[in-house]
C-alpha cells in the first residue's frame, strides 16, 4: 500500500485529531479549575502568587473561547468563509450554545459550581474536537491577496491599544453601578439559589438576561475577574467582524481595522465590559450571517442569523431593534426576489472587489411557491430567533404574570410596579436627548456627535465622536452603487431611526453604530487606495490616518497613560474586584462593613437610594430605577409610618441602607404633578420610619446603616399592600435566597 493511513481516510485523521485536541483542553480546563479554586480558597500574599491567579485567569478564558469556537464549528456544515470569518460566527455560536445551557440550569434547578465545572470540562472537550474542523479548512488553500493587506500591520496595532487596555480596564475596577444591580447580583443570587428565583423589587431580574447567563457560568467558576474577561472577548469579537465583512465583501481588510478602531473611539466604548457589547457582537453576527446566506443559500447561516437575532432580545428590551433591523432586510429581500420570479442570490467570487455588481444576482429557477420562496427562509430565521428569547418571555410571566415586565404594564400588570412608575420610567427616557422635534430627528447625527460639551442623562448620556461625519459622505460618493454598501447603510438607517424613537441613550445606538463605522471605515480606506501612485497620497494619506489616530487618541489617550497605574494595582496581593479597585461604587464600602460585622444570611435589608446590593451577603431590596423609585412609592402606599412598619416586619425586614451621597449627573425627574407629590409624601414617611423605629449604627462613606429595633407589631399591614408589595416574601424569617 502507498500512502500512509491519514492520507488514505482524511476523515479518520480530523477525528483522530480533534479527540487529541478536545483531551488536552479538557485536561487544561480541569487543571485550570483547580488551582483557580486553590487560589481563590486562599489570601495571595506576594506579587507573583497575585501573577499566577491572574495567568490562570487569562489561561481559562481563552480556554472558553476557544471551546466556544470548536463548539460553534460543529454547526457549520460547509465551509463558507475563510479562517478569521469563520472564527468569528463560531464563537458566536457556541457561546449562544453555553447560555442555552446555562439556562437550562436554571430553569430546572441544578444550578451550581461543580455542574458548571462539569459543563465547561465537556464544553472544552466537544471544543476541541471541533477545532480540527479549522485544521481542515486552512489546508484548503491561502486566501487571497486583499486591499491593503501591507498596511495592515500598522492598523492592527493602533487597534490592540484601545482593545488591550479594554482588557485591563475589566480587571481593574470595583463593582460599578450596573454590576452591583443586576450584572454580578442576580447571577450571584441564581448561584446561591441554584436557579432561577423571584427577586423582590429588582426589575432588572425579570427583564432577558442572556449576557447575564454567561456572567453566571463565569462567576461560578472564577470570580468577577473571570466574568469580566470572557465578557471582554465581545470587543474583539466586534472588530472580527468588522474585518470579515470588508474583507469578505469589499475585499478590504484595512477597511474592517479602520471601522474597529473608529467604533472604540467613543466615549462610551471606554466604560468596561458591560452588555451593549455583546448586544452589538449578537447585531453583527446576525447581520454577517444573512449577508452569508443571501450568497450561498445554505439554510444554516439563515438559522445562524436567527439565533444572533434571538440573543439581541434575549440579551436586553432594546435588542428588539437590532433584530428587527435584520427581520427588516430579510423581508425586503425575500419580498424582491419574489418580485424578480424566484431570483437568488450568486456567491461572491472570492477576492471580489468592491464594484462587481455582477456577483449579486442569479435566476435560480426554484419552486414559485409562497412557501418555498418567501415562508421558509422566514421561518428559518424567525423559528431560531423565537427560541432563544422564549425562556425569558416564559419567566417573567410566571413570576410577575407579565411576560415583558415591566414594558405593558397597563396590559399585564405585575408586583413590585405602579402605573406612576411606569409613566414616569417611561417619561424620563423620552426626555433623554435634545428634543423630539422633525428638525431633532434630522439632525441627530450632528447632535450625538457635536454636542460633547453637554454630559448627562438629560442630553444623550455620552457623545460619539464625529467619524460617522467625516468618512461616511464620501464613502456614500464612492460606494452608492455598489449594493453591498447599500445593505449596509439601509442596516444603519434603520438601527438609527429606531434609536431616535426610543431612549437615546448613546449607549443603545453601539450596534447601528457599527454598521456606520463600517460605512465610514470604507470610506477611509477608498479614499487613501484612490490616492495610492498619484501625488495625493502623500496628503490623502497621511491626513485620512492622522485624523483616524487623533479621534482615537482623543477617547483613549488618558487610559491608555493611566494603564501602568493601573496594572501595578492589579498585581498588588490580596487584590480582588469585589473589595479593592481604582474606581468603586459609592455604597461599596458601606456593604463591605455589612458583611464584615453582620453573620452572612441572617438579615434582610432595605437598601434606600441604592442601585443595586451585590456583593452583600444577605437578603435585600432596592429602588431599579433613580428616575423611578419604588421604595418612594410603597411608603406613600402605606400612607403612614406605622403601616410602613407593619409592612416591613411582616415581610422579615431587620436592617436598612440608607445612601445620602447625590448622584452625580443625575436629576429627580417626575412626569406629571402626581409623582412629585407621591414622591415628597412617601419621602416624609420614610424620614419618620427611621426616626421612630431604626436605630442608627454607624455610617460608611455617607451611607447610613440603621437596625430596626422595635418589636414586631401585632397587626398586619393592609391585605392589598402585601399582595401587591414583595409578595412572596412572606416574613418567615430572613436566610439564603
Amino acid at each position: 500500500m502507498s500512502g500512509s493511513p491519514n492520507n488514505d481516510n482524511p476523515a479518520r485523521s480530523v477525528r483522530r485529531s480533534g479527540l487529541a485536541a478536545g483531551t488536552v483542553l479538557a485536561f487544561a480546563a480541569a487543571l485550570c479549575l483547580a488551582l483557580l479554586g486553590i487560589c481563590r480558597g486562599r489570601a495571595t500574599t506576594s506579587t507573583p502568587e497575585r501573577l499566577f491567579e491572574i495567568t490562570l485567569t487569562f489561561a481559562l478564558a481563552a480556554l472558553m473561547i476557544a471551546s466556544a469556537a470548536g463548539c460553534g464549528r460543529l454547526f457549520l456544515i460547509k465551509r463558507a468563509g475563510e479562517f478569521l470569518d469563520d472564527f468569528a460566527v463560531s464563537c458566536g455560536v457556541g457561546i449562544c450554545a453555553l447560555i442555552t445551557i446555562v439556562i437550562g440550569l436554571c430553569a430546572t434547578g441544578t444550578l451550581g459550581r461543580p455542574g458548571l465545572a462539569v459543563v465547561a470540562i465537556v464544553f472544552a472537550l466537544v471544543g476541541g474536537y471541533g477545532l480540527a474542523r479549522f485544521r481542515r479548512n486552512d489546508e484548503q488553500g491561502k486566501p487571497p491577496a486583499r486591499e491593503g493587506g501591507r498596511g495592515a500591520i500598522f492598523w492592527i496595532a493602533v487597534l490592540v491599544a484601545p482593545i488591550s487596555v479594554w482588557f485591563l480596564t475589566g480587571q481593574f475596577r470595583g463593582p460599578d453601578v450596573d454590576e452591583i444591580a443586576y450584572h454580578f447580583a442576580v447571577p450571584v443570587i441564581y448561584l446561591e439559589h441554584g436557579g432561577f428565583c423571584n427577586i423582590p423589587f429588582n426589575v432588572y431580574s425579570n427583564m432577558p438576561l442572556g449576557g447575564e447567563m454567561l456572567f453566571t457560568f463565569c462567576l461560578g467558576l472564577g470570580g468577577a475577574s473571570l466574568a469580566r474577561l470572557v465578557m471582554s472577548f465581545f470587543a474583539p469579537g466586534i472588530a472580527l467582524f468588522m474585518v470579515a465583512i470588508t474583507r469578505r465583501w469589499f475585499g478590504d481588510a484595512r477597511a474592517g481595522l479602520i471601522a474597529a478602531i473608529l467604533f472604540f473611539a467613543n466615549s462610551c466604548c471606554c466604560y468596561g465590559p458591560y452588555v451593549d457589547f455583546a448586544l452589538t457582537f449578537w447585531f453583527l453576527l446576525s447581520l454577517y450571517a444573512f449577508l452569508q446566506w443571501r450568497d450561498c443559500g445554505a439554510g444554516n447561516r439563515l438559522v445562524i442569523s436567527g439565533f444572533g437575532a434571538g440573543m439581541c432580545m434575549a440579551t436586553k428590551y432594546t435588542g428588539l431593534f437590532p433584530a428587527a433591523t435584520v427581520g427588516l432586510l430579510l423581508l425586503l429581500h425575500l419580498a424582491f426576489r419574489n418580485n424578480a420570479a424566484g431570483a437568488g442570490l450568486k456567491p461572491a467570487p472570492t477576492g471580489a472587489g468592491p464594484d462587481d455588481a455582477q456577483a449579486t444576482d442569479r435566476i435560480t429557477g426554484g419552486s414559485s411557491s409562497i412557501i418555498a420562496c418567501f415562508g421558509l427562509p422566514a421561518l428559518q430565521w424567525a423559528v431560531p430567533a423565537a427560541l432563544m428569547i422564549a425562556p425569558w418571555l416564559i419567566k417573567n410571566h410566571m413570576f410577575t404574570g407579565n411576560p415583558v415586565y415591566p414594558m405593558l404594564y397597563e396590559v399585564f400588570g405585575g408586583p413590585d410596579w405602579t402605573p406612576n412608575l411606569h409613566r414616569n420610567l417611561l417619561a424620563w427616557h423620552r426626555e433623554i436627548g435634545v428634543g423630539r422635534s422633525f428638525s431633532d430627528y434630522l439632525l441627530l447625527p450632528w447632535n450625538v456627535a457635536m454636542h460633547f460639551d453637554r454630559v448627562g442623562y438629560r442630553y444623550f448620556a455620552g457623545f460619539l465622536s464625529p467619524a460617522h461625519l467625516i468618512f461616511v459622505p464620501p464613502g456614500l460618493i464612492l460606494f452608492w452603487r455598489n449594493r453591498r454598501f447599500r445593505i449596509l447603510l439601509a442596516a444603519s438607517v434603520l438601527g438609527w431611526v429606531f434609536w431616535s424613537l426610543g431612549s437615546q441613550q448613546v449607549r443603545f445606538l453601539l450596534p447601528a453604530l457599527s454598521v456606520t463605522m463600517i460605512l465610514a471605515g470604507l470610506g477611509a480606506s477608498r479614499m487613501m487606495s484612490l490616492a495610492s501612485g498619484k501625488r495625493a497620497t502623500v496628503v490623502v494619506k497621511p491626513i485620512v490616518s492622522t485624523i483616524v489616530l487623533v479621534l482615537m487618541l482623543s477617547v483613549w489617550r488618558e487610559y491608555i497613560l493611566l494603564s501602568p497605574q493601573l496594572l501595578s494595582a492589579i498585581l498588588e496581593p490580596g487584590y480582588s474586584v469585589e473589595s479593592k479597585g481604582v474606581i468603586t461604587a459609592p455604597q461599596t464600602d458601606a456593604i463591605n462593613y455589612a458583611n464584615k460585622t453582620i453573620p452572612p444570611w441572617t438579615g434582610r435589608f432595605l437598601l434606600i437610594d441604592f442601585n443595586g446590593g451585590y456583593p452583600l451577603n444577605q437578603q435585600y431590596v432596592f429602588e431599579s430605577f433613580y428616575e423611578a423609585p419604588q421604595i418612594r412609592e410603597l411608603a406613600a402606599d402605606c400612607s403612614s409610618p406605622e403601616a410602613l412598619h407593619c409592612l416591613l416586619a411582616s415581610k422579615g425586614f431587620t436592617h436598612v441602607m440608607r445612601q445620602t451621597r447625590e448622584r452625580s449627573g443625575l436629576e429627580r425627574f417626575f412626569a406629571t404633578p402626581e409623582a412629585e407629590q407621591r414622591f415628597n409624601a412617601g419621602q416624609r414617611i420614610l424620614d419618620d420610619y427611621l426616626t421612630r423605629f431604626c436605630a442608627l449604627r454607624t455610617t460608611e462613606n455617607q451611607v447610613e446603616i440603621y437596625e430596626i429595633i422595635t418589636d414586631r407589631p401585632s397587626r398586619e399591614a393592609p391585605p392589598e399592600i402585601m399582595k401587591h408589595w414583595m409578595p412572596e416574601w412572606t416574613g418567615t424569617g430572613p436566610g439564603r435566597w
